[in-house]
């Protein structure tokens, strides 16, 4: 059983929580999300791999590399709002006019199902 010296008064209580509130927002802005790096990346290339002669050892490379990019972007989990707003960047610049299930491997369906997850994790 505790006595009433032992027991923080309520006031108190709030106070602490209310002062870590701020602390721990700026410790989850903090975090670098993964998805913004890869999405930064794919851009690059697409931007390089445009400029390519077709068929050419760099444009095949480039290819290879977007496409290496597309499956770790589709199934990445964003940790921050800055991660699903650069996969939906994403989504709308590779896909276009594709819509769930018809990409390859399902990577679509993949993609948005995630968005969702990282979303839900953030509420």
């Amino acid at each position: 059983m505790f006595n009433k010296s032992q027991i923080m008064k309520r006031r108190a209580f709030i106070t602490a929580v209310a002062a870590t509130a701020p602390l721990l927002a700026t410790s989850a802005r903090a975090t670098t999300d993964p998805v913004v790096s890869m999405v930064k990346e794919w851009f690059d290339v697409k931007d390089k791999w445009l400029n390519f002669v077709e068929g050419s050892v760099e444009d095949q490379q480039a290819w290879n590399r977007r496409e290496v990019l597309a499956e770790k972007i589709c199934t990445a989990t964003p940790i921050t709002p800055e991660g699903i707003v650069a996969q939906l960047e994403y989504a709308l610049d590779d896909f276009g006019e594709y819509m769930v299930g018809n990409f390859h491997k399902d990577l679509d369906h993949k993609l948005f199902a995630n968005i969702i997850t990282g979303a839900k994790g953030l509420v």
